[in-house]
């Protein structure tokens, strides 16, 4: 070393130990960047600094220079009472992998118990194969609870050669180091550790038990199941149980299903029926899916006491794994469901799942359900209804529509809805001429709205797009709903009638029906009021007039009778949609408008448009253009010239 080097390095030594804390810290990050081995003593002692930012970059820089020196000059912090100075050091010590492992083994060594753990966690940490060979000794650590962290710690990082290692230690007649010994085992995992921890899931004591089929879980083999089915089976598992659904649920989650592992559902299902009705939350959940898993379809009502549960989310999953099995016998669901003894969730669930079942008898006991005298299980049964809904279901439904109950006739309305079958029309439409109840007239128009929307061949579909619920209601009452279309002389003679939404309804069904003509249209917009002639615009845009569309709007704008802001407005959006750039010409004008909602349209059209040509137009309004109208502007100005 120079002497330009030493004074560098003294001069970082000093900052270090008599900085300020910014000094401190940039002290330490140079000494850093230099791995300047003359500061060990200085960084070590600079672990326990007062500045976290200091303690941290010092710990940095000691794993920067690394070695058996700087071990040897930390390790005696791993009995500090400092926890933060301890902790550190055990990073820099994991840090400095192998070149720390003869320095922690001789710690092992320590009377101190505390630094005998740290060592071992230090050593955990670095994972190497020389780590490991230090950890062995601490198997036989007098500490049960240093001996145990070894033991745990060679499972997670150890491979099949330690198995025998750890092995040795299954005789221990310490419970607690033979748990750890199980654990360990089992994390390293394969068919030999199977073999050496399944003897001990018979051990007499519990808590080994448990570790040794939890241990069955993690191992996760085709035979791993296979025990655990065969525990399952037993008549005296009690306690037991939960463990073993979660251990087998944990295995068969790894498995592909052609690989599970036979099974006798008349063996295992006393436990599992068990295990639904008591237990932990998540051990009754796993009990449940393992109907589903096992396939268990002849066993579902074993089920049935989960459809009341106060928890949603098990009665849900109990729900779903009944509607996967498909049982075969909807008898004790049908039971379940009449008897008003029980609870409205268990009666509800019952009906849910004869619902979702495909067998022929279903449509029976749903119909049995839907003619109950109980508002519970009629409103269950229509809350599930399958879609291929039949004569005599759709006979009760018109019945519950009617019903004096508010309830059952929203119920009814909404399963209309969802069930969305054109055969409902004549229960629907007649309905919502006289509803009172605002929320269930409501129901029976998006009934309708749905029906319409299904993609059916149906009558109501004139009716929907574009229609408020009032005009709708007006429209069936006018023109019906069972052939429209041989209504159309009718329903051109209304565009005459006195009364303005008359003549907009009239539009708007020609237009649906697809029989507007452009006489209609040029009709409509000679009206006197602007609403039927935003409607004739409208209307305009669903004919094919292709070359023709242009020269058509132009002139109703030189020479028609489209003055009223609404009609100019719908008139400058139908010209954008066009995508047209001969509809630039036609725009320009409406710049000039007095409106200014009718500029900012123009300029919001032009804009759509997307042709630069009419920067010119724009930049000329910009001087004159108030708030709105500008912001406008400067929107379809950047967005032109970009």
């Amino acid at each position: 070393m120079n002497d330009e080097h030493r004074h560098n390095v003294n001069r970082l030594i000093h900052d270090l130990e008599h900085g300020d804390e910014t000094t401190r810290r940039f002290a330490a990050e140079d000494i850093e960047f230099g791995k300047n081995f003359e500061a060990i003593p200085a960084l070590s002692k600079g672990l326990g600094d007062s500045s976290i930012a200091v303690a941290e970059a010092c710990s940095a820089a000691l794993i920067a220079i690394g070695g058996e020196a700087v071990a040897e000059a930390i390790v005696s912090n791993l009995g500090s009472e400092d926890v933060r100075l301890r902790n550190l050091t055990s990073e820099v010590l994991s840090g400095l992998g192998d070149a720390a492992v003869p320095i922690l083994a001789n710690q092992l060594q320590s009377l101190d118990r505390d630094v005998r753990k740290f060592a071992v966690d230090s050593l955990l940490m670095i994972r190497s194969e020389a780590s490991m060979k230090a950890l062995v000794v601490a198997l036989d650590d007098n500490d049960v609870n240093i001996a145990a962290t070894a033991a745990d710690g060679l499972g997670e990082i150890g491979t099949a050669n330690h198995l025998e290692i750890l092995a040795t230690y299954l005789t221990t007649e310490d419970q607690w180091m033979k748990c750890a010994v199980v654990r360990g085992i089992a994390s390293i995992g394969g068919p030999k550790a199977l073999r050496l921890v399944r003897p001990y899931l018979n051990d007499e004591d519990m808590v080994v038990r448990i570790t040794s089929i939890q241990g069955l879980g993690k191992i996760g083999l085709v035979d791993s199941a296979q025990a655990l089915l065969e525990m399952l089976a037993l008549d005296d598992l009690g306690f037991y149980g939960g463990e073993v659904v979660t251990a087998l649920y944990q295995v068969l989650g790894q498995l592909e299903r052609d690989h599970f592992p036979s099974v006798e559902p008349v063996q295992v299902i006393g436990n599992l029926s068990r295990l639904v009705v008591s237990g932990a939350s998540d051990q009754r959940m796993k009990a449940i899916e393992m109907f589903s898993i096992l396939n268990l379809k002849d066993y579902a009502e074993a089920l049935i006491p989960a459809l009341g549960d106060d928890n949603e989310d098990l009665r849900e999953l109990a729900l779903q794994c009944l509607e996967k099995l498909a049982p075969q016998n909807l008898q004790p669901f049908a039971v379940l469901a009449r008897d008003t003894a029980k609870t409205d969730l268990e009666r509800d669930g019952a009906i849910r799942v004869i619902a979702s079942s495909i067998l022929p008898e279903r449509d029976a006991l749903l119909l049995e359900a839907l003619q109950s005298a109980d508002k519970v299980t009629i409103k269950g049964a229509l809350s599930y209804l399958p879609i291929n809904v039949g004569p005599a279901l759709s006979r009760e439904l018109a019945q519950h529509l009617t019903s004096e109950d508010l309830s059952l006739r929203l119920a009814t309305a909404l399963a209309m809805g969802r069930l969305a079958a054109p055969e409902f029309i004549p229960l629907l439409v007649p309905r919502l001429q006289i509803e009172s109840e605002q929320d269930i007239k409501d129901a029976i128009d998006n009934a309708l709205i749905q029906i319409g929307s299904s993609g059916s061949n149906n009558s109501i579909a004139p009716y929907i797009q574009s229609f408020t619920q009032e005009e709708r209601s007006i429209a069936l009452e006018l023109y019906g709903y069972e052939n429209p279309v041989s209504r159309q002389k009718e329903i051109i003679a209304s565009l005459g009638d006195q009364h303005t939404h008359i003549r907009v309804i009239g539009l708007k069904v020609l237009a649906n029906l697809k029989l507007l003509t452009l006489p209609i249209v040029e009709h409509a917009l000679a009206d006197e009021d602007p609403t039927v002639q935003v409607e004739a615009i409208r209307g305009l845009a669903l004919l094919n007039l292709g070359d023709q569309l242009i020269p058509t709007l132009k002139s109703y704008v030189e020479y028609g009778p489209v003055k009223y802001e609404r009609v100019q407005v719908e008139l400058i959006q139908l010209l954008v949609r066009s995508g047209l750039l001969e509809a630039l010409e036609i725009i320009k004008p409406f710049l000039h408008s007095p409106s200014t909602w009718i500029k900012i349209e123009a300029v919001e059209g032009l804009r759509a448009i997307g042709n630069s040509s009419v920067l010119p137009d724009l930049q000329e309004l910009m001087d004159d253009a108030d708030e709105d109208l500008l912001e406008a502007l400067e929107q379809a100005i950047y967005e032109l010239e970009g």
